[in-house]
């Protein structure tokens, strides 16, 4: 094509994949029964904590917790982790068709998720997205390289017409703001939480509309 190319830059769960708040209600409730304790999470606990440590769950469902057992159960749930998303994990409505059409018109397409890279990476094998995704950053946790570093890499090279960023939280559009992104906030529920948004969407194929 004559013209640069757009940028997609896109958040994982909750964005091109859903339901993996299901895998980790399964595992967190497993977890606790395993090690003898009587609380059990819902999935309203989930999706309030959803995107946090494993530990993190742990400790604030089970307050007082020592740390060693939350040591031991981080790592069963890493054990669990897997098997759970491959019953939950889906792709998201018409994430693969609006990946493929981006990509068949010349675009580019990037995840940037806190997500390790391994987990990210069968993550997005298991929803049947990765063909159709030309570079991805899983930065995990811990990581000093935050997803507004990365983004604003992107930006710095120059080589794109615009970065449009796609996220479900306040955090993922201040990250894009950050690097002067247009930001595009995905709320299939419906409703907004307040970020500062170009636009806010209640369905991918919206971002199509980069393409016009």
């Amino acid at each position: 094509m004559s013209e640069k190319p757009i940028l997609f830059v896109w958040d994982f769960h909750g964005v091109l994949e859903k339901d993996n708040e299901l895998a980790v209600l399964e595992v967190t409730n497993r977890v606790l029964e395993e090690f003898g304790h009587d609380v059990r999470a819902t999935l309203a606990d989930i999706n309030r904590m959803y995107g946090l440590r494993w530990g993190d769950y742990y400790r604030r469902l089970v307050p007082g917790i020592g740390d060693s057992e939350v040591e031991e159960m981080v790592l069963r749930s890493r054990d669990l982790g897997r098997p759970a998303a491959s019953r939950h994990a889906k792709p998201q409505d018409h994430a693969v068709a609006v990946l493929k059409e981006i990509r068949e018109k010349g675009h580019r397409n990037v995840v940037v998720s806190n997500t390790a890279q391994g987990d990210l990476e069968f993550f997005m094998d298991l929803v049947g997205v990765s063909c159709y995704i030309d570079e991805s950053h899983g930065i995990g946790w811990g990581r000093e390289t935050g997803k507004a570093k990365v983004i604003g890499r992107y930006a710095s090279r120059g080589d794109y017409r615009k970065i449009v960023v796609i996220g479900d939280t306040e955090r993922d559009i201040d990250d894009g703001l950050s690097a002067d992104a247009l930001t595009y906030l995905f709320r299939p529920g419906g409703h907004d939480v307040g970020t500062n948004a170009h636009n806010t969407i209640t369905g991918l194929r919206e971002v199509l509309m980069e393409l016009e």
